[in-house]
């Protein structure tokens, strides 16, 4: 539908002001517009064509480094996966090393203290017998009646 514009314009005269004018066709400045253009429009299809195709392979290429950077980001996270565990592991071994190597130390120190006790034991004992012999003979002879108490 022609807008209002373009309906006044149909009206307007052929030509210059003066005396009338032969009878003319009103002009259709827009359809002249419209082909002075098409010829241009034309030539550029061609160069539309090669645009579009370059945007489809770009496409294409940006699609292929999306799903290359996925591989590859998926691939690092394994990777990082399983340095995670093997380093849990190797401190779950060092840790258990140097535990045993305290308990290994306690143990030779507790062994040392027991052997300490029992030399010592070893160098009183006779003293302790004979201490112990001599108040069991002196209670059973401090007893009047004879009889142990």
């Amino acid at each position: 539908m022609p807008t209002l514009r373009e309906l006044l314009d149909r009206f307007r005269s052929a030509g210059p002001p003066g005396p009338a004018a032969p009878a003319a066709v009103p002009v259709d400045r827009r359809s002249r517009l419209v082909d002075e253009v098409a010829p241009v429009f034309a030539a550029l299809a061609v160069t539309d064509e090669h645009a579009a195709g370059i945007v489809a392979a770009a496409r294409a290429e940006a699609e292929r480094t999306r799903d290359q950077g996925r591989r590859e980001a998926d691939a690092l996270v394994s990777r990082a996966e399983q340095e995670r565990q093997a380093g849990y592991a190797q401190a779950f071994a060092e840790t258990r090393a140097a535990a045993n190597r305290r308990s290994e130390v306690s143990a030779a120190q507790a062994r040392s203290a027991a052997d300490d006790i029992a030399r010592r034991a070893a160098r009183c004992r006779p003293a302790l017998a004979d201490l112990a012999l001599r108040k069991i003979r002196g209670s059973i002879e401090a007893a009047p009646d004879g009889t142990v108490p």
